[in-house]
C-alpha cells in the first residue's frame, strides 16, 4: 500500500451536472476539451476527477484540487473562470444539481492507493 500524506491540505471543489444519460461520455469529453488544458495553467490547480452515477444516470461529479481555497477563488473568479463557465454550458445542454463546496467545504489530506 501507498500512502500519501499532504504536508497542506489541498482544497476540493466539487460539481455535479446533470446531462442525458447517453451523452455522458461526449459531456465528459466535451469538458475535457473546454476545461483541462486551460486548468493546468491556473496558479494552485493541482488536477480532476469525474465521477459518474450508476444509481443517478445521467449524473457526472467532478473534482477539482486546488493547492488552496484562495487559488480556487482567484481561478472561479477571474475572466478566465466566467468565460469557461459560460462555454461549458453553451457547449452542451446540462443541468446543474450541486456544487459540494459551497456548503461543505473539504480539504483532500491523505490519500492511499495500492502498490
Amino acid at each position: 500500500m501507498k500512502k500519501i500524506v499532504f504536508e497542506k491540505p489541498q482544497f476540493v471543489e466539487g460539481l455535479t451536472l446533470r446531462v442525458a444519460p447517453e451523452l455522458v461520455e461526449k459531456y465528459m469529453q466535451v469538458e475535457e476539451e473546454i476545461w483541462m488544458e486551460d486548468l493546468f495553467t491556473c496558479p494552485g490547480f493541482i488536477g480532476a476527477e469525474a465521477w459518474v452515477s450508476d444509481d443517478k444516470k445521467g449524473e457526472v461529479t467532478w473534482l477539482y484540487f486546488w493547492e488552496s481555497e484562495e487559488d480556487y477563488q482567484a481561478a472561479s473568479n477571474s475572466e478566465f473562470g466566467r468565460i469557461h463557465k459560460q462555454r461549458s454550458m453553451e457547449a452542451m445542454d446540462t443541468e446543474f444539481v450541486k456544487a459540494w463546496h459551497g456548503e461543505d467545504r473539504r480539504f483532500r489530506v491523505k490519500k492511499f492507493e495500492r502498490d
